[in-house]
């Protein structure tokens, strides 16, 4: 996770660590963010708190399946 508007989803299997694939944060203020995986590890919550959103990313399909608006969102714990 970068401090734009990019998630790297990176295979961790291999090597070199190829880049598998690149999502774009559409609506992404640059700047800090966080970065919390579901117990399942198919689930990435990314929290953007300059833009007030929280993106929900099925790293399966690696697409946004969820957008959430939340003021100041920053650090997550998930339940």
């Amino acid at each position: 996770m970068g401090a734009q508007d990019k998630f790297y989803i990176v295979d961790t299997k291999t090597k070199d660590y190829k880049l598998k694939a690149t999502i774009d944060l559409n609506g992404k203020i640059p700047g800090p963010s966080r970065v919390v995986l579901n117990p399942d590890e198919n689930i990435c919550f990314v929290s953007c708190s300059k833009s007030n959103l929280v993106f929900a990313i099925d790293l399966d399909k690696k697409r946004i399946f969820k957008t959430i608006p939340m003021v100041a969102p920053y650090l997550m714990i998930l339940f």
